[in-house]
């Protein structure tokens, strides 16, 4: 076999392995960037599931910080009507029985005080109790939020890994093709030397 010949064929061998590790590189490095763009894609959806979350959590306590509002301005809405209605009773009973007081009249006032007390109470629990739920709503969209977002940082992670994986199947280790064209060079070095000596 003549020496050109023998320069043609490794030549040739080099040139096929060094651009099927150059197209393979290639390839790996698009799939890897597609694959990379799933993954960031995925996180985002993570983070903004985290945001919406925080969202709704701040709207719930928006909306517990003007329910209480609302419940102070019934308690004084109500306070003030017994008082008004205190006053009124007073004015009438002085205007019938000229300053006296019946007996009837003070037994009237000790039970509307009793009613009074206890629509109080029932707003003051009813305030509560809305209060209470509020908080545990808000609590529970933020906990929502974070469960799914992990959720989708899982999903990106398995993405990543299973991107990996088909790379790998694929093609295969870039080490393998890379170990194909070391030993083109080292094919092509040896008969160098071993004509040139």
């Amino acid at each position: 076999m003549n020496w050109f010949s023998t320069f043609l064929d490794i030549g040739t061998s080099l040139y096929t392995s060094a651009s099927k590790f150059a197209m393979d590189s290639y390839m790996i490095d698009t799939m890897s960037k597609m694959g990379q763009l799933r993954v960031d894609a995925l996180n985002q959806s993570a983070d903004a599931l985290i945001e919406q979350a925080e969202m709704q959590q701040k709207e719930y306590e928006l909306e517990r910080q003007a329910s209480q509002i609302q419940s102070i301005q019934q308690l004084q809405a109500r306070v003030s009507e017994y008082n008004d209605a205190l006053e009124f009773n007073n004015f009438m009973t002085e205007a019938r029985l000229g300053g006296g007081e019946s007996m009837s009249v003070a037994r009237f006032v000790a039970a509307q005080s009793k009613v009074v007390t206890r629509d109080l109470e029932r707003l003051d629990t009813q305030a509560s109790l809305v209060d209470s739920s509020l908080r545990i709503r808000g609590r529970l969209s933020m906990l929502n939020g974070i469960t799914a977002a992990r959720a989708q940082r899982t999903k990106a992670m398995e993405s990543a890994y299973q991107n990996t994986i088909d790379m790998l199947k694929v093609y295969g280790s870039p080490f393998d093709t890379a170990k194909d064209v070391i030993s083109d060079f080292k094919t092509v070095g040896t008969t160098i030397y071993e004509h040139l000596t």
